[in-house]
């Protein structure tokens, strides 16, 4: 279909803004809440003492909820003691990273606790489910934003007030609501690392005793948690005014078509636990043109399982010990399974035993002319200090994946293997960009206190990827041939197959340099939801050049041009 005429007319002037969109611009449209949310008044209460084990614990029916749908809390206090629930949404907030969104039953008043027992562990699995009573219900407003939030049980008497525990929570966003960038929350390894009542899946490693775990339990505090990956990231994301919304990895696992409805989807922290509908569902999407991004390490490096309604995780740490008969579905390592599936076939790069020390992360002296890092300040030789640790993936040699571009790279040392810092672009066009160790969001934002300062010039490179990831691919062709009994010029154009994209538009430039569509001078030629259309309204005679951009209901994406074309 060819558009003309005054819609031709009005859609220039609404192509040619969003073109000159930044995916902060984003933050200033009525449908982006984000950056509004982060002018609220902010508080650091949130950031609160930790009790000591038993005091006061909790955790919520639902690992994550909507708008309209209601979280079950279950608490105990021991010895019994009176408490407090806040409710705190993570961000930015002028640096304070929270903000107060409620206090149960308000924030006047408390309410008694009583003590609740440690269950005991089912002998064949080692699965601990508390079933201690519900003591408060929330239904989520309608006007909360999608986020990280932290719900603080507070003790206000006995031996431990004024410290507490706290329960994660996720809130998404209504599914109308079709941010540009989709972030998972990695609450599979959360709770594979939980060794709350005493026991985690790491508990025992002869694959006996310790297969499953509950998301319907307490965590304990200063394990794997929303506080040591992954919160310098959201911190970041939200200063920034990115257009982003959350979920969780269960959330993924029920609807995996949800990452269709986002032109980026972000994986955060330590994403070690995917299910095979996770793997296979995000597989699609990047398939379908949908752009990836891992900022974290050991990512996707391990299949398990879901039961009783996905409130169980599933792990035998042995496969000859796991009952499933499909070698496709043994919780063990995808590149174990049958047949293999080794992480690096998405994410780029794979654990390669990268683990247990700490280190500086080199830049790539080859990869500097790359736009992903224009204005960022890094030189020849350049580091990132301290940012090898936790754990770190690398290029894997011989995986059947595009060939990587590497923009960082630690070289294997000590027995533990390499790291890389890694971009490619898929066969459908999305680009999968991996940051490789736990520790990259720790260069994002300075929130912590046990690692250097936020370097700006990663906080600027960070800015280009998203500018980058944030955009639907760019035509794959454009020609352009002057047809003089038409007296037009013939523009034929390629892209890939992504049903989110509306329309190519295609610019005309006098001369024959590339330009930029926002360029004085640059007038919009024509607009085609097919493979071609014509531009009439020719100079004459003149030499013109062609741009043409993809347009999807977030950005348009940077320009291919043509050769240059005489009209004559």
């Amino acid at each position: 279909m060819r558009l003309t005429g005054r819609l031709l007319t009005g859609l220039a002037a609404v192509l040619v803004g969003a073109a000159l969109a930044g995916p902060g611009h984003a933050a200033t449209t009525a449908r982006n809440p984000i950056a509004a949310e982060n002018a609220l008044p902010g508080t650091a209460a949130w950031n609160t003492v930790q009790a000591p084990f038993r005091y006061v614990e909790g955790y919520a029916s639902e690992v994550s909820v909507m708008p309209g749908e209601t979280v079950h809390f279950h608490v105990q206090t021991e010895p019994a003691a009176r408490y407090r629930i806040y409710i705190y949404r993570l961000g930015w907030y002028g640096g304070l990273g929270g903000r107060l969104m409620t206090c149960l039953p308000s924030c006047e008043t408390d309410e008694q606790g009583a003590p609740q027992p440690v269950t005991p562990f089912d002998p064949a699995t080692g699965l601990n489910r508390p079933n201690w009573p519900v003591t408060d219900t929330f239904t989520i407003p309608a006007d909360w934003v999608s986020g990280y939030y932290t719900v603080r049980l507070i003790l206000t008497t006995g031996p431990g007030s004024r410290a507490g525990s706290t329960v994660p929570l996720i809130v998404r966003a209504l599914p109308t609501r079709a941010s540009t960038i989709l972030v998972d929350a990695p609450v599979n390894t959360w709770q594979a690392y939980d060794s709350w009542g005493g026991r985690s899946l790491y508990t025992f490693r002869n694959g006996y005793g310790s297969n499953r775990v509950a998301f319907d339990r307490p965590y304990v505090h200063g394990e794997q948690d929303m506080f040591e990956w992954e919160y310098q990231a959201v911190r970041y994301l939200e200063r920034g005014g990115y257009d982003v919304s959350y979920t969780t990895d269960v959330d993924v696992d029920r609807d995996p078509g949800e990452l269709l409805r986002h032109r980026l989807f972000m994986m955060i922290g330590h994403n070690e636990y995917w299910t095979k509908v996770m793997r296979d569902g995000i597989e699609a999407a990047r398939d379908q043109g949908t752009n990836l991004a891992f900022l974290g390490g050991n990512t996707g490096y391990w299949q398990l399982r879901y039961e009783d309604n996905r409130e169980v995780l599933v792990e035998y740490r042995i496969r000859s010990v796991d009952p499933e008969p499909n070698p496709g579905l043994k919780t063990t390592q995808f590149r174990l399974l049958g047949p293999p599936r080794p992480e690096c076939e998405v994410v780029g790069v794979q654990w390669q035993d990268g683990i247990g020390f700490e280190s500086d992360f080199p830049v790539s002296n080859a990869a500097l002319g790359d736009p992903y890092f224009a204005g960022t300040g890094f030189t020849p030789n350049s580091v990132l200090k301290q940012l090898i640790g936790g754990e770190w993936d690398g290029v894997q040699q011989g995986c059947d994946v595009p060939t990587p571009t590497v923009l960082f790279h630690f070289p294997a040392q000590m027995d533990r293997g390499p790291a890389d810092v890694t971009r490619y672009t898929a066969v459908g066009g999305a680009r999968v960009f991996s940051g490789s160790s736990l520790r990259f969001s720790w260069g994002l934002d300075d929130w912590g206190q046990d690692h250097p300062p936020a370097d700006p010039r990663l906080q600027r490179f960070m800015k280009n990827v998203l500018d980058d990831l944030t955009r639907p691919a760019a035509p794959t062709q454009l020609a352009a041939a002057f047809a003089k009994k038409r007296k037009a010029v013939v523009l034929t154009f390629k892209r890939y197959p992504d049903v989110r994209v509306r329309w190519i538009a295609v610019y005309r430039h006098s001369g024959t340099k590339t330009f930029g569509i926002d360029d004085r001078g640059t007038q919009l030629a024509c607009v085609s939801t097919g493979t071609s259309c014509l531009d009439k309204a020719l100079p004459f005679p003149a030499v013109v050049r062609y741009a043409a951009v993809t347009r999807d209901s977030w950005r348009t994406s940077v320009p291919i041009y043509s050769s240059p074309v005489r009209t004559r």
